[in-house]
This record gives structure tokens, C-alpha cells and sequence, in this order.
């Protein structure tokens, strides 16, 4: 699957929606990339789905 995530807005809900609703625990996610591409956002998206209360 491949999935266009134009803005650091669009990543963190991508995270925060989709993804997190999938994950169960002990799964890994790996973020790999260069510097500025979101991984930041996509965790951060994560986080939030999740209902992390701490800083992410």
C-alpha cells in the first residue's frame, strides 16, 4: 500500500486515525527516512489515536 501524505497535518491524522486504530499491543512500527519527511508527525499522529498523554 502506498499512501500520499502531502502535509505534516495530513500525516499526524493518518497516524492518529487509521494506523492507530490498527495497531495492537506488541506490534513494531519502524519509521525510517531523512531528515524532514514526518516521521516526527506520523508518530506524534500515533500518539494521539492512542491516547498518549505524554509528550510524543
Amino acid at each position: 500500500m502506498i499512501v500520499a501524505l502531502p502535509t505534516a497535518a495530513s500525516t499526524h491524522e493518518f497516524g492518529r486515525g487509521r494506523l492507530a486504530a490498527l495497531l495492537q499491543p506488541g506490534d513494531l512500527i519502524i519509521a525510517s527516512g531523512p531528515l524532514g519527511v514526518g516521521k516526527t508527525a506520523l508518530v506524534q499522529g500515533i500518539g494521539a489515536g492512542l491516547r498518549v498523554e505524554e509528550a510524543v
